[in-house]
């Protein structure tokens, strides 16, 4: 009697939107796929066979890096502009007698960060125009510079060549 495949057992048993959920949470993790059907509780070689099975485990799967990938640039363009934030813990420090310290939290506090450069150049390196990056900038200098010595270097063999025929 065949196997009965995994993806329709899953959608049998009401499954799939939590296997679903561990696919996209996986991906999105960076999991490698082994490391993926473990989580899904499958070998890497029937995790597979469901993917080339089955679009909707593809589905799953593009839809995490897509996510994965929009929250990455948001993230990123808070960087960017200074709209960035962290949360961090103030502690005081209290020593007691012989020698012994305790920390005690005594509360939160929120940091906006400065718009970040290189965030800022990579933004508009990839978002508009590659002219924005710091190294298209360098590239370009160093082309310029080899296009220089270049000519330079055929500039002196025509200034040889006619001096050797003015010796003859």
């Amino acid at each position: 009697m065949p196997r009965k495949d995994t993806l329709k057992t899953w959608k049998e048993q009401n499954l799939w939107p939590e296997y679903r959920k561990r696919i996209v949470e996986g991906v999105r993790n960076q999991l490698t796929e082994k490391e993926l059907a473990s989580r899904l509780g499958i070998s890497q070689a029937t995790f597979i066979s469901l993917k080339n099975k089955h679009p909707e485990i593809i589905e799953a799967i593009e839809e995490a890096k897509r996510t994965d990938k929009e929250e990455l640039i948001a993230a990123m363009r808070a960087l960017a502009l200074g709209k960035a934030k962290t949360i961090s813990e103030r502690k005081v420090m209290k020593s007691k007698a012989g020698g012994v310290t305790e920390e005690k939290t005594i509360g939160l506090v929120e940091t906006t960060l400065a718009p970040n450069a290189n965030a800022i150049e990579y933004l508009l390196a990839t978002g508009h125009d590659e002219k924005y990056s710091v190294s298209y900038k360098k590239l370009k200098l160093m082309e310029d510079q080899v296009m220089k010595d270049l000519e330079d270097i055929n500039n002196a063999r025509c200034i040889g060549q006619d001096s050797d025929e003015e010796n003859k």
